[in-house]
């Protein structure tokens, strides 16, 4: 919980406020019988999306979207996230443009 509060720059001073503050807002939601979850408390979500992003540079290799690359390790991860991507309804050029996209986000990010 702490890495992720610390995506959207809670102290640990602040972080029992936090927690405090999500606690009560889940409360309310189940008393007016709304259902609840990380999309519904908004800095939660935006904690969680940082974290996944930041997770994901750390866990993905972006060689996936660099086409230069030709070991056969990154090849086959490429044509397997290709694969995916065509499972999913996109058009080969789609699917490649999506990839070096996405690679390019990520490489921003860092």
């Amino acid at each position: 919980m702490r890495s992720i509060e610390e995506m959207i720059g809670i102290s640990e001073v602040a972080k029992s406020e936090f927690r405090q503050g999500l606690f009560v807002f889940k409360s309310d939601a189940q008393d007016r019988g709304q259902s609840f979850d990380f999309k519904t408390y908004p800095p939660l979500q935006e904690a969680i999306e940082k974290k996944l992003i930041a997770d994901l540079k750390n866990i993905v290799s972006l060689t996936l979207a660099d086409k230069i690359k030709k070991d056969p390790k990154t090849i086959k991860r490429r044509q397997e996230a290709i694969g995916k991507l065509l499972e999913r309804g996109y058009c080969t050029a789609c699917a490649e443009a999506l990839l070096e996209f996405v690679g390019e986000i990520l490489r921003k990010e860092e």
